[in-house]
């Protein structure tokens, strides 16, 4: 990340009614850095991203852009542009008059105008379609339209709402890789909003997590994903599995929880272990598989029989459901050509085992 601050967002609050949407929000987004902001619905992403646009003005706090504060600038007066979901663009315009829109309004020359949004429809590979009016377009044709026509005006920064929402899953992934070539290729700082969490692991260089209109962690993808802080975050970022140790023993900077049996759950409490009950996260694609109840398990994993609750094919990978003894249910990724599954039915014994660095403590759990 950039050490020079691109847009600073300052103990800022927004109340609407009684509520607080938006609840002492601090962020700093580094210059060219391509922050996502994550979360449910209702959670104050989408209205932090209308302040820092001037479309709603803070109810206390203080946003700041390259250094300047700009929390009572109009938002034509913001060296920012904004692309919605909805695109947005003039259906009695061609693309090219679409992209020049703004040149315009700046009273920009022709000539300019012209270098601009040709080297803009080149960008975003649409040279060929300058002529045309959007309903001539397809649905990832028009998203580059509203790209290039924001880009075009080469702001300090991008704002983007959910842009990619209207799209089919298969093009919003190639409109996926679009934009990150595009954020790689201008060095626009890009602040994006979605509640998609693939979507933001995919593009972000960070991720703020939002809950009640507060962060409930940030960090870079990899961390949210391996790492996360909260049982919240654990379950919004993929698919996690969540298991209450209930007062493990610590031996050799591991958490154990002895099953009898010979069964036993474990987990790394390297960076920290807590007394009393522990939660922790284990993903599914962590967890092996065995058919075989006596298969040997390195003394220091989890090794844990489950009864098979449900099994389900998607594609290149099988989810399998599995009820542990403690009560609680599991949910195993594997490959589908994984030749385990086929002895796998359900109702059926497994025997389940992951490696200690495969559970992260989340926190101490209450009683």
């Amino acid at each position: 990340m950039s050490t020079e601050r691109a847009i600073e967002i300052v103990g800022v609050t927004k109340v609407f009614g009684e509520a607080a949407v938006v609840d002492d929000l601090d962020l700093t987004i580094g210059e060219g850095e391509f922050f996502s902001l994550l979360g449910p619905s209702g959670c104050g992403k989408t209205t932090t991203l209308r302040m820092v646009a001037g479309f709603e003005r803070p109810t206390k706090g203080s946003i700041l852009l390259g250094g300047t504060d700009i929390t009572r600038m109009p938002p034509a007066k913001r060296p920012l542009n904004m692309v919605f979901q909805d695109y947005a663009l003039f259906p009695h315009l061609t693309v090219a008059e679409n992209v020049a829109f703004g040149l315009k309004v700046k009273r920009l020359g022709r000539d300019e105008r012209v270098e601009r949004v040709t080297s803009a429809l080149g960008q975003m590979r649409l040279t060929g379609l300058a002529e045309r009016r959007p309903t001539q377009l397809s649905g990832g044709q028009r998203q580059r339209v509203a790209l290039a026509r924001a880009l075009v005006n080469r702001p300090h920064a991008l704002l983007l709402d959910e842009p990619l929402g209207a799209l089919d899953l298969k093009l919003r992934k190639e409109m996926q890789a679009e934009l990150k070539e595009v954020h790689r290729a201008t060095g626009t700082t890009f602040l994006y909003v979605t509640h998609d969490q693939e979507e933001a692991l995919t593009m972000s260089d960070r991720i703020a997590v939002m809950r009640d209109g507060k962060v409930e962690q940030l960090a870079d993808p990899r961390t949210l994903y391996e790492k996360p802080t909260t049982a919240f975050v654990a379950g919004f970022i993929g698919t996690s599995n969540l298991i209450v140790l209930e007062q493990p023993m610590t031996v050799d900077s591991l958490l154990v929880l002895d099953l009898g049996g010979g069964q036993r759950m474990t987990a790394d409490a390297t960076d920290a272990a807590p007394a009393g009950n522990v939660q922790i996260t284990v993903r599914p694609e962590r967890i092996a598989l065995h058919t075989d109840l006596e298969a040997s398990v390195p003394e220091t994993h989890s090794k844990v029989i489950g009864r098979v609750v449900d099994v389900v094919y998607v594609g290149s990978t099988t989810h399998v459901t599995a009820g542990l003894p403690t009560g609680e249910q599991l949910v195993i990724h594997q490959l589908s050509d994984n030749p385990v599954l086929r002895e796998i039915a359900r109702d059926s014994d497994v025997l389940l085992s992951w490696a200690p660095s495969g559970a992260h403590v989340i926190s101490t759990a209450k009683d």
